[in-house]
């Protein structure tokens, strides 16, 4: 799985749920951030969201993410964002339901 982020390569291991971010800039690819725990199983999907700076991830389990490229946390409220935990929104729900 593959995607640009600004200037920025971001790609997830197929075996594991590691993510990894490279600028784009460098030509040897160079690491900028790996992230381990935003998913617990390897991830299947992602897309940045430009108007917020920040990509949703769904793994292989069904669990979607939503999270900033530069810090691997949820980036809080506001710019279109109204909740700070996943327990105030219906993506449980949804997990439960993609998985039958």
């Amino acid at each position: 799985m593959k995607q640009i982020i600004k200037n920025e390569f971001i790609s997830s291991e197929k075996e594991t749920s590691t993510i990894n971010v490279y600028d784009a800039r460098d030509a040897q690819g160079s690491l900028l951030y790996k992230y381990s725990t935003i998913h617990s199983v390897p991830v299947r999907i992602m897309k940045y969201q430009p108007y917020a700076n920040t990509v949703v991830s769904v793994d292989t389990g069904g669990m979607i993410e939503y999270w900033d490229p530069e810090t691997g946390k949820h980036p809080g409220i506001g710019n279109g964002v109204d909740w700070e935990f996943k327990s105030g929104t219906d993506l449980y729900e949804f997990k439960k339901v993609s998985l039958k």
